[in-house]
């Protein structure tokens, strides 16, 4: 994400000087500005893919935790449900 905001950035301050240059260099500006969003958007295609892998990662893990342990997992369960409810209370 620090990639992607960094291309963004990038990107801004190149619009911002394309909008005072001459028609030639603000045309080569532009094209430049493009690249750079593809290129974030690339990025951000990538840090999505890993976000899905890492998500179902996490989700078989709790899944074979929860049928390993099932007291536990219920136990945990009311437990957050009793936090939970406590909190919603307070307000």
């Amino acid at each position: 994400m620090v990639d992607i905001k960094g291309v963004l950035s990038d990107t801004e301050e190149i619009l911002k000087e394309a909008a005072s240059a001459t028609s030639e260099r603000a045309n080569e500006l532009r094209a430049k500005a493009l690249a750079q969003l593809k290129l974030a958007k690339d990025k951000a295609c990538d840090a999505q893919g890993a976000l899905v892998e890492r998500g179902k990662k996490i989700t078989y893990a709790t899944d074979h935790y929860v049928h390993r342990h099932p007291w536990q997992s219920a136990g945990i369960a009311v437990c957050m449900g009793i936090l939970l409810g406590l909190l919603i209370n307070r307000k």
